[in-house]
């Protein structure tokens, strides 16, 4: 973390500069072409991790999901503020607790970002950034008065996301250089946007295991959007065009309730629901009306679809798809499930049948932790992906 980057980030913003576009993509997606898939269709293994965690600290409102590149497991929780960490087979290893408002302490997680196994915290409830070692020993600290809830750290700058917040002149997105005042604004609110909430991105911003890249899915949108990693600049934005499924911007003026009741009643797709860059290919997940398809889309670097299918059957260990996804690693895609939901779909699934349980598969999983299952736990599934590109 630069010292430097203090005296750029206590100064008020007081000027800003549009960075333009380098590549702008817009992918066509005809939902109605599309058609039930298996599971086997784009993943080829299953993994079940049990997470782990003592009485103590019980995960009350898990929130984001993170792999470093050992395959480490960190997870926010929203409720607590605690940031749990495990390794990759979920045996607890450490959690980093809020203790305070004081030097070298946080008090609430707005957003965090693993860098070299270090943890580095954005709290906005009292304007830092802090940095721990993996251990939770403290490195250092920066104020700042910047209370957007999503952030990148690169070298030289940060990147944060604005959330339809006009405040920053218009952009969604906005970069603070070491050594320069005011920012750079990326991504300008699209009209009918401004103010339409505050979000906190479930996945933030994604780091690219194989290329040098930062990527965003913009919420309430069909925009993915890149940065150069080194540099902190916005290289491309690509936007997905459902055409007579994509939700009229005007909706979003309607109460809530009345907003899922359209999506439902027409089908339409309010945004894109994951988004997770993998070697040589993209994957995405589409909610299509309130969930009545669920779309898997994987697109190659030319931004070819090159699978889409919906509904996927899981033909590989029998148990049924719960949730989605919530983030990802190196060649996974990774989904978080209450231990009580995959107990009661593993006797839905499988009431009846004739099982053979084995120390790598589901059914020696739920043997050996039956007593959990029962219990207050989350369970990880990772789903290994087929090479697409």
């Amino acid at each position: 973390m630069k010292k430097s980057l203090f005296s750029v980030l206590v100064i008020f913003f007081i000027s800003c500069s549009e960075k333009s576009n380098k590549d702008l993509s817009e992918i066509e997606v005809d939902l109605d072409r599309s058609e039930e898939g298996k599971l086997s269709d784009f993943a080829e293994s299953i993994e079940y991790i049990l997470l782990d965690y003592p009485e103590e600290f019980p995960m009350v409102w898990p929130h984001n999901v993170k792999f470093d590149k050992y395959n480490n497991i960190y997870i926010r929780d929203l409720e607590t503020n605690q940031l749990f960490v495990f390794d990759s087979e979920g045996k607890f290893k450490n959690i980093f607790l809020p203790k305070g408002k004081g030097p070298g302490e946080f008090f609430q997680i707005s957003d965090f970002q693993i860098t070299d196994g270090n943890a580095i915290i954005f709290d906005t409830s009292i304007n830092k950034i802090i940095e721990f070692d993996s251990l939770g020993n403290f490195i250092e600290e920066l104020r700042i008065v910047n209370k957007n809830l999503n952030f990148f750290q690169g070298e030289s700058y940060i990147l944060n996301f604005t959330s339809y917040n006009p405040e920053y002149k218009g952009f969604n997105f906005i970069k603070i250089e070491d050594g320069k005042d005011g920012f750079s604004g990326f991504l300008p609110i699209s009209l009918g946007k401004e103010s339409i909430g505050n979000f906190d991105s479930q996945v933030g911003f994604m780091e690219d295991f194989h290329r040098d890249k930062v990527y965003f899915n913009v919420p309430m949108s069909y925009e993915i959007v890149s940065f150069d990693k080194k540099a902190g600049n916005l290289t491309r934005t690509q936007i997905l065009n459902f055409n007579k499924y994509n939700m009229p911007i005007e909706y979003l003026k309607l109460p809530r309730p009345e907003i899922y009741s359209l999506i439902e009643e027409k089908n339409l797709v309010r945004d894109i629901s994951s988004f997770f860059p993998f070697n040589g290919f993209y994957f995405y997940t589409i909610r299509q009306g309130m969930g009545k398809k669920s779309h898997v889309l994987i697109l190659d670097e030319s931004d070819e679809i090159i699978y889409h299918k919906y509904n996927h059957l899981n033909d590989i260990d029998g148990m049924g798809i719960l949730g989605f996804p919530w983030s990802f690693t190196k060649n996974e895609v990774v989904h978080l499930v209450s231990s009580g939901d995959f107990y009661f779909e593993y006797l839905k699934s499988f009431n009846g049948k004739k099982v053979k349980g084995s120390a790598n598969n589901i059914h020696g999983f739920f043997k050996a932790n039956e007593s959990k299952l029962k219990d207050d736990y989350r369970i990880l599934v990772k789903y290994k992906l087929k090479d697409f590109s």
